[in-house]
């Protein structure tokens, strides 16, 4: 990994090889694009139509209102309360990459790099990375790539994570994607990031807990909007074009899916706790067992408990 402080002879070294291996990249990748949407499930399904219908590799950027985002193989119970998120009016979704569960806002940046690859090694993930932590070197802040996933800045001698990232592959494609801390609400990260159910047994995969950071704290001035242009301006970025009418036709017939229960509750492995002094097994979001026994199966909730 990047060391924080690196001499001037070892600094000038590795500012020849960040810049050929970027400028490889940069071959490739010429363009960006900003969505328009905000919310969680439009963008997840941009993602999706840009990685299925498209052969463009390029890096999407988008912002969301408040919610919290689910990797595809956790449990809602045990890294968020989905009654908390309900009753403040937080959208709860389930992203098709993996990884951990992830707080979005206004003051988040999201992206999203598109590769005409059907497999992404760990050298293209840490060249994506190295596109940001390029950019953001120039601005004078020194960023490290964690060994399990994302990024980190160094303030006042402590480590605060700024992004987390995940990958989807398909036969043809596949994309990396993540969010950047800037200037989000870190006491509302913390409230939602919160497990009802801490308790649970389950074999759903768990997230990695670490402190965090906005890169406004050292970068002053810094928004999600000026990240994006001066990254643009940086890398020398063109905006790409896109099909408009194909793109709203895909979200019309899509988000709404992605907002139901059979994505964001029923995809959730199977999980057993002690409810009432009874052991629960729930399945897909239903409770099926009490105790080893069968029974009439009912949508599980946390108000249960």
């Amino acid at each position: 990994m990047t060391p924080f402080i690196l001499d001037s002879v070892g600094y000038f070294t590795w500012s020849i090889i960040d810049r050929k291996r970027r400028k490889g990249l940069l071959d490739m990748i010429t363009k960006t694009y900003f969505s328009a949407f905000q919310n969680i499930f439009q963008n997840l399904c941009l993602e999706d139509y840009f990685l299925r219908e498209t052969e463009e590799e390029f890096i999407l950027f988008y912002i969301n209102t408040p919610c919290v985002v689910l990797g595809n193989f956790q449990n809602p119970w045990k890294e968020t309360s989905p009654l908390a998120l309900s009753e403040n009016e937080v959208a709860l979704a389930r992203r098709q990459s993996g990884g951990g569960t992830v707080f979005h806002d206004e003051g988040n940046l999201n992206f999203c790099i598109f590769r005409n690859k059907p497999l992404l090694t760990d050298i293209d993930k840490t060249d994506h990375l190295e596109l940001i932590q390029s950019f953001l070197r120039q601005r004078g802040v020194v960023t490290e790539k964690l060994s399990k996933s994302g990024m980190v800045f160094l303030k006042d001698g402590v480590l605060h994570k700024f992004s987390g990232e995940a990958f989807k592959q398909t036969k043809q494609r596949s994309f990396h994607h993540g969010t950047l801390l800037i200037k989000s609400q870190l006491d509302l990260l913390e409230k939602y990031l919160r497990p009802a159910l801490p308790q649970i047994k389950t074999k759903a995969i768990a997230s990695n807990p670490h402190r965090v950071g906005n890169l406004s704290e050292v970068i002053e001035g810094l928004t999600p909007l000026s990240f994006y242009q001066e990254f643009q301006s940086f890398h020398e970025l063109l905006t790409l074009d896109v099909d408009f009418g194909a793109i709203h036709k895909y979200i019309l017939e899509k988000a709404h899916l992605l907002a139901g229960p059979e994505i964001v509750l029923k995809k959730t492995p199977e999980f057993i706790l002690r409810q009432n002094e009874k052991e629960l097994t729930v399945r897909r979001g239903q409770v099926v067992l009490e105790d080893g026994v069968e029974v009439r199966e009912r949508d599980f909730s946390e108000r249960e408990i």
